[in-house]
């Protein structure tokens, strides 16, 4: 009997893990550094929850995972409903489009690397204002913890 009273509590609590660990799915992820330079970047966590998760620091030579050499600050907030929903619905757009990369190198430019269902696009800031690609790197920095500084290298 106390078997079976264990298994059904492990089975409970194993589910419990499960819906918590599901609503905070990550939704997307972004980079954002200057143009050839591991320093200065910043990398975005959407969660499905609404939590915004930002570090920020020098950053290792591999875009594919988001490893960090130096870690200069990390900070979580929540996305205010508005933002949250706006971000869904960005999002949802980008189920339509095909992956993006970037054409040509620029010279003190911001280079974005967005990862969204599967998908990922590549592009600088300032060329998808108008796109939902653009606008969801705008509603993201936005809710952002932290000042955002996409300073000129000029």
């Amino acid at each position: 009997m106390n078997y079976l009273f264990a298994f059904i509590l492990l089975f409970f609590n194993c589910k419990k893990d499960n819906t918590i660990q599901n609503e905070n799915n990550v939704i997307l992820n972004c980079l954002i550094f200057p143009t050839g330079v591991t320093t200065e970047t910043y990398f975005f966590k959407v969660f499905e929850n609404g939590e915004l998760e930002v570090t920020f620091g020098e950053k290792d030579n591999n875009l594919e995972n988001a490893n960090f050499k130096n870690v200069i600050w990390q900070n979580k907030s929540i996305i205010t409903p508005n933002n949250l929903k706006l971000i869904k619905q960005y999002n949802i757009k980008l189920n339509s489009l095909r992956d993006l990369k970037r054409e040509n190198l620029k010279k003190g430019g911001w280079e974005i690397i967005l990862n969204s269902n599967n998908k990922r696009f590549n592009f600088y800031y300032g060329e998808q204002t108008k796109t939902a690609i653009g606008k969801i790197i705008n509603e993201i920095i936005k809710s952002s913890p932290n000042k955002i500084d996409l300073h000129s290298w000029s």
